[in-house]
């Protein structure tokens, strides 16, 4: 073997520690100017270190709760040695070596917990840029963060077909215009055996690789959209998502945050968000891969058409009587229907029409197993007819808010096709009615904001979902207190003249109402299972005043629970956007 060969990163050594907190001083102290060096970088063939650490905030992202070390939360403090390729064993032998006069010497430190500390082969790696920072240099990089993936293959997949799938295919065109600029995987290796005993054997030699993401940004100002996704329980739509972005790269500049994909209704949806779809049941890949493929062909279609020049037009009204509260829990009822139309300037003709009202479309009984879009069929098509354009729906806040007393009276028997249709069509009317009204607007200008925060799930139809049914709830964590949901996003869209407020589920009436008194913009839409579906969020003062047990009863175990609406509210007043907050934003670009 030649004794000088190019440098190329061929091992590693990963190791995870605790330690409490009286003692943290101490320990990093000898860790870094000691154990560090001395048996680490001193080494020959050692190419470098460098150390990360986790706080709490951080160690509750991450999932599944039981990791490849015990519990998710162990491992505070991240070590990470790159060794030379083939050069191992001369490495090892020195180390070995070291190990034993600092032993000797007394240079150890008790007072830890050693979760982890192995060697590990390296099996390949993605780079975001041709020309990025390689691997030899990631440690020197000094990266802002480092995110750790554990994957193992099935009994029917080869070790290099799972290397093969992961980087190529899944982490490769993820990587793509995002914050995370390489990922290096590696594959454990047997317990060497001089190792000391109080580190465990590493499971998984063989089956598993280890890859570690290093990030330009900290993890946490990427992690909903790059990492929370990528477990069995993650929400698939964030891949949808990304997929459009990047299918768009090059043509229209759009990020994550620029991307809403909402759903009129979860129950029996597609699951693209890991919700009613039990850990025994493989997910369904390729129906996710399906509905990412149709979208970004609908989104490269769109990208390559010839650019019309469009205003846009503004309305609203209201269509009272189609929706009632549920036990009349509330007087809080959001019946207000809001139209954003654009229209062409060279002919005044429809470009597309959205509508944003809050009915649940669940006029199809359970009996029905046929694929149906419930009302909005009808208001699709009627008003798609009439304009001779397209109509986009979307879903306000009606938590516990079905049919109202006018749906009797409408043709065809309930739960029938032909009674969803005429709710349909008594929507499309009133938009109809409401065109020549509209307002229209020079402003076309587009603004996009998110944020993704941890809220406490104590709604009981979940836990029993995740306790007794094996059902995943997207990702979570389990504290002293009960179940966290990480990666909880909200978002902020403004376009033209409407702010479009997305919640992820299904937001009660009253919070609907306090958001138009914050919007500043000429129409407020206020949407529903924007981008996830986390069941209902309800407004605390609904709670309150709930005087028939209806919401305490239904709603909030179907849902994070009593503190869910509170969170999801806290997180939307942290963008800043309220009360034309994204005026500075609008300003600055």
């Amino acid at each position: 073997m030649p004794e000088h060969e190019p440098p190329e990163v061929g091992h590693a050594i990963i190791a995870l520690h605790d330690v409490a907190p009286e003692h943290e001083a101490g320990f990093h102290r000898w860790y870094e100017a000691d154990h560090m060096l001395a048996a680490g970088t001193m080494a020959p063939w050692t190419i470098g270190g460098m150390r990360w650490e986790a706080p709490a905030d951080l160690r509750a992202l991450r999932y599944p709760p039981e990791g490849p070390f015990g519990p998710a939360s162990r491992g505070a403090f991240l070590m990470l040695f790159w060794i030379q390729r083939d050069r191992l064993a001369e490495q090892q032998e020195w180390v070995g070596d070291a190990m034993r006069d600092i032993e000797a010497a007394g240079r150890t430190f008790p007072a830890r917990d050693a979760v982890t500390a192995t060697t590990y082969d390296c099996a390949g790696h993605v780079a975001r840029d041709p020309d990025g920072v390689p691997p030899v240099l990631a440690l020197a990089h000094h990266f802002a963060g480092v995110v750790l993936l554990v994957a193992e293959r099935t009994p029917d997949t080869t070790l290099g077909d799972l290397t093969t799938t992961l980087l190529d295919r899944i982490l490769g065109p993820r990587l793509a215009g995002s914050p995370v600029a390489l990922a290096v995987a590696f594959t454990p290796r047997p317990k060497e055996p001089w190792w000391p005993a109080a580190y465990p054997e590493v499971a998984g030699v063989g089956d598993r690789l280890f890859v570690t993401c290093f990030t330009d940004v900290d993890p946490r100002a990427c992690w909903a959209t790059h990492f929370a996704d990528l477990g069995d329980t993650g929400p698939g739509v964030l891949q949808v998502r990304q997929a459009i972005v990047d299918a768009l790269a090059g043509s229209v500049p759009l990020t994550v945050d620029g991307v809403l994909i909402a759903t009129s209704h979860s129950h029996s949806a597609t699951d693209l968000i890991g919700f009613w779809q039990k850990k025994s049941t493989p997910i369904p890949l390729a129906l996710l891969e399906q509905h990412r493929d149709w979208m970004v062909q609908l989104a490269r279609a769109a990208a390559a058409a010839e650019p019309v020049e469009v205003r846009l037009a503004t309305g609203s009204t209201r269509l009272e009587g189609y929706t009632a509260r549920d036990q009349d829990c509330s007087p809080e009822l959001d019946d207000t229907v809001g139209v954003l139309q654009a229209k062409r300037v060279t002919d005044g003709a429809a470009a597309v029409t959205v509508v944003s009202y809050a009915k649940h479309p669940t006029m199809m009984t359970v009996g029905n197993s046929k694929a149906s879009a419930d009302w909005v069929w009808g208001l699709r098509t009627e008003l798609s007819t009439a304009t001779g354009a397209p109509v986009i729906y979307l879903q306000g806040f009606e938590a516990a808010a079905h049919d109202g007393p006018k749906v009797a009276e409408l043709p065809g028997e309930p739960g029938s096709f032909d009674r969803a249709y005429a709710m349909g069509k008594v929507v499309a009317d009133t938009v109809l009615a409401t065109l020549p009204s509209l307002v229209a607007s020079d402003d076309v200008g587009l603004l996009a904001r998110t944020t993704a925060v941890e809220c406490r799930m104590t709604g009981e139809l979940l836990i029993a979902a995740v306790e007794k049914f094996g059902v995943p709830f997207r990702s979570w964590t389990k504290d002293d207190d009960g179940y966290v949901v990480p990666g909880v996003e909200v978002s902020w869209h403004r376009v033209g003249p409407v702010e479009l407020i997305g919640f992820p589920g299904e937001g009660s009436p009253g919070f609907a109402r306090k958001l138009r008194e914050h919007v500043v913009s000429a129409l407020a839409m206020p949407v529903s299972q924007a981008n996830d579906a986390l069941g209902y969020l309800v407004d605390p003062d609904e709670i309150a005043a709930d005087t028939t047990g209806q919401l305490a009863s239904n709603e909030l175990k179907m849902g994070l629970g009593d503190e869910g609406g509170s969170c999801v509210w806290a997180a939307q007043d942290s963008l800043g956007w309220f009360d034309g907050g994204w005026q500075a934003a609008a300003g600055a670009r």
